[in-house]
């Protein structure tokens, strides 16, 4: 029987190698394996030198139409220094009577000898110059008369001394004027005389006893008080005397404290005593306190605001004569907490008293009655009303010693 060509090729090779031969044999028998390789071949011999995709860097940070950084070669080290040997000279002095040569050897001028550097002389400001011309001497004239006439007005006072220390025998009056509620809170101020006394042990004479000043009359300027103390409910209107009688006041060294009884902004008081004030002082404007005032730290050190009728805690403002204050005005209703009076333990008494013959009653006042008929005010407790006491005496001291320092400059 005739063999397959590749039985009878490899009867040709020796038997240690036909293993080999006979896997060869069966590839390049194989007519499938031949037609692929020559398909591979042909194709790698049409495309082998065309370019089907190139490679692009991807730029991860650099926005569209954004140039590529480009460092610049590095720099060359400079080249070294060469060292410069000290010049050295020979310098004869002459020393009579002594005839002597010395060797001196010296660097080069420029390291050692240092130039004068030009005195630059300050241009003086036209503001450091203070040129006593008439005008200055005149407004000076006039601020030494001023503070002459406040001296004059406030002799009866008996100022002496500053904050706990300080002695005055004065009385509050609680101005009376046309229209209004100015009585609204009867026992206010008496409240606050009192607990003045007692809290000074006497070095503050405030009289308890309350006067009505009517600011229409000549007794604004013949009793010459600290302060007239203000207050009430409703709109109200100014006579031109009351007006005139009230700047005239202030100009000498007076002031005008107003405590609205109804707390916050925009009520019938509040916009009457602003619209009042305005026709009193008509160049002036009223400002809020800063917290670093002097009336905070004075008789009592450092206290702050205290807060009113119902937490109105509505900052205080004021109006000024020049440096001094002349006009305060207290939006939370403080006369109602001084309405209570406080016991031998700085608390609302809360004690039945005698109020005079028969007449059997308590001083705590309508507002902390107020819990127990039904009207209840939610912050009138010992915290507050004592917090309100000692914020009032704190601006009576400030009121009565405020123009003290002024005083100098009229001697």
């Amino acid at each position: 029987m005739k063999l397959p060509n590749v039985d009878r090729y490899l009867a040709r090779r020796p038997e240690n190698n036909r293993g080999i031969w006979r896997l060869v044999g069966a590839v390049l028998s194989s007519r499938f394996f031949m037609l692929a390789l020559l398909v591979h071949l042909l194709l790698f011999l049409l495309w082998g030198g065309s370019v089907i995709m190139t490679y692009l860097p991807r730029a991860e940070i650099f926005e569209p139409n954004q140039a590529l950084l480009v460092l610049p070669p590095p720099t060359p080290p400079p080249p070294p220094t060469k060292q410069v040997e000290a010049e050295t000279k020979e310098v004869r002095v002459t020393v009579e009577p002594k005839t002597q040569v010395r060797r001196l050897t010296v660097d080069r001028p420029s390291d050692f000898v240092k130039t004068p550097s030009p005195r630059i002389t300050q241009q003086p400001r036209i503001k450091d110059f203070k040129v006593k011309t008439d005008l200055s001497r005149q407004i000076a004239d006039a601020k030494r008369a001023r503070y002459t006439a406040v001296k004059n007005f406030q002799a009866g006072w008996g100022v002496k001394g500053r904050g706990r220390n300080t002695k005055a025998s004065f009385t509050i009056f609680k101005a009376k004027y046309q229209d209004g509620d100015w009585n609204c809170n009867p026992n206010d101020v008496p409240n606050l005389l009192f607990q003045i006394r007692k809290w000074s042990k006497d070095r503050l004479q405030a009289n308890e006893h309350t006067e009505i000043l009517d600011v229409g009359t000549e007794q604004l300027f013949e009793i010459k008080p600290p302060f007239v103390y203000l207050t009430g409910h409703k709109d109200f209107t100014l006579t031109e005397t009351e007006v005139n009688n009230l700047r005239e006041y202030l100009m000498l060294g007076g002031c005008v404290w107003a405590d609205s009884a109804l707390a916050g902004r925009r009520s019938r008081f509040d916009v009457a005593f602003r619209r009042e004030m305005k026709r009193v002082l008509p160049d002036r404007d009223f400002e809020e306190i800063p917290d670093g005032h002097e009336m905070f730290d004075t008789f009592f050190p450092q206290i702050g605001l205290p807060s009113g009728m119902n937490f109105y805690q509505e900052p205080a403002e004021m109006i000024n004569i020049g440096d001094e204050l002349a006009v305060l005005y207290t939006l939370n209703g403080y006369g109602h907490f001084w309405e209570a009076k406080l016991d031998d333990h700085n608390d609302v008494d809360t004690r039945l008293v005698n109020l005079g013959g028969t007449n059997w009653g308590h001083t705590y006042g309508p507002h902390w009655a107020g819990q127990y008929s039904g009207v209840v005010f939610r912050n009138y407790d010992n915290e507050h009303v004592k917090d309100s006491y000692r914020f009032g005496v704190n601006v009576v001291v400030h009121l009565l010693v405020r123009y003290q320092d002024k005083f100098i400059m009229a001697k």
